[in-house]
């Protein structure tokens, strides 16, 4: 097997806006919880992520202009963003992999019926993405949050398969976690390990999501 390439990001410089390594490894420990819920069966080549400084310090030069937008250039990175936690901490953690995942693949949400509807969940359990790097920083009224990964999924030609993978990630919500079906009675974090905890992003929570390198 040939050696991982690394991402082509713009920097050099230092992170301006670090992680404690214990947030470092939930957040790697979260996202590969929410992709090891579609293996084996369901997603036999899911690679495990690992923690890549490059695009965290990519990802804390974007969020230091405290603007809730994707950059423009083309960048080879898939990227989340999420704005409106109070703090950086194990549970705003979860609430990440919530909006991002559990929310928008339930069986209560929206049923994604375009590849549009799923491009934070893509982001995340892109099958073959191996690296990811986040940061946040505290703006005038809260956190402004990226996540990178590498390599991005082209969700514009593989629509279908993403589609597809939705359905299954639901069917598995159903069966394994029928309580996630109602968004007044999540699953907490005991019963999921925390990766359906019963802290739902507030309201006031916005992400987005974008895969750059002409991937859509």
């Amino acid at each position: 097997m040939g050696t991982d390439s690394e991402p082509n990001v713009h920097n050099g410089g230092v992170n301006l806006h670090p992680y404690t390594q214990e947030i470092k490894d939930y957040i790697v420990a979260q996202h590969n919880y929410a992709r090891a819920f579609l293996t084996p069966s369901d997603a036999a080549n899911m690679r495990q992520l690992k923690w890549n400084e490059a695009l965290a310090i990519e990802a804390s030069e974007h969020v230091n202009s405290c603007v809730f937008a994707h950059e423009t250039e083309d960048y080879t990175y898939g990227q989340n963003l999420m704005y409106g936690n109070p703090q950086i901490d194990k549970p705003t953690v979860d609430r990440w992999i919530q909006a991002w995942v559990t929310d928008e693949l339930s069986p209560s949400d929206r049923q994604g019926t375009g590849y549009l509807d799923l491009d934070h969940a893509s982001a995340v359990l892109w099958a073959t993405s191996y690296y990811v790097g986040c940061a946040s920083n505290l703006c005038p009224k809260s956190y402004l949050t990226a996540c990178n990964y590498y390599t991005p999924g082209n969700w514009a030609s593989s629509a279908q398969a993403i589609r597809q993978i939705a359905l299954k990630y639901r069917l598995l919500l159903q069966r394994h976690h029928p309580k996630a079906n109602s968004s007044t009675n999540n699953l907490n974090s005991d019963e999921a390990r925390t990766y359906t905890c019963s802290v739902c992003a507030e309201a006031t929570s916005i992400s987005d999501s974008y895969a750059y390198s002409n991937t859509r």
